[in-house]
């Protein structure tokens, strides 16, 4: 496989990371969201009754298109290792992602040494399973996990 964008800083599979991570919490939003909505069901008194409902069906239609992207960005990358890792992490990978973006929002929300430490902390425990999953060297450190992706994608290019 090419890499048509040679000059990205962190390569395609922390991109795809990244986005991963996004993905994961735009379902935590949308999920939050439909509860809210159905919440608001039992209580308040609607004028507009199907309007609501629409809101609801139309956030779960949402919900479903966003898992979609997540599943298949998930075995994107899964499979951007050539499938050597440990598929089992899957699920712990997901939950983590959300919970990463999670400790990330409260610490910008509070600005807290301590939120900030709980982040970085967080955060290497999700490199760590995110390593596992994906099958490269396992490694708390971002830095370092961010130069293993970048050099297991220059080898493959190479053996393109």
């Amino acid at each position: 496989m090419k890499n048509y964008n040679t000059h990205t800083a962190s390569g395609a599979a922390e991109d795809v990371i990244r986005g991963l991570m996004h993905l994961v919490a735009l379902e935590m939003h949308l999920k939050t969201d439909i509860e809210k909505l159905t919440s608001e069901l039992e209580l308040e008194d609607f004028d507009c009754l199907s309007e609501h409902l629409k809101k609801i069906t139309q956030s779960r239609e949402n919900s479903y298109q966003i898992a979609r992207m997540r599943r298949s960005d998930m075995l994107r990358l899964y499979e951007m290792f050539d499938s050597k890792g440990d598929k089992s992490a899957w699920c712990n990978v997901k939950h983590m992602l959300n919970v990463a973006i999670v400790k990330f929002e409260v610490w910008q929300a509070t600005g807290s040494n301590d939120d900030y430490d709980a982040f970085i902390d967080f955060n290497q425990l999700l490199n760590a399973e995110m390593a596992r999953f994906i099958g490269v060297e396992i490694t708390d450190c971002a830095s370092c996990f961010s130069d293993m992706l970048k050099a297991e994608e220059v080898k493959r290019n190479e053996q393109c």
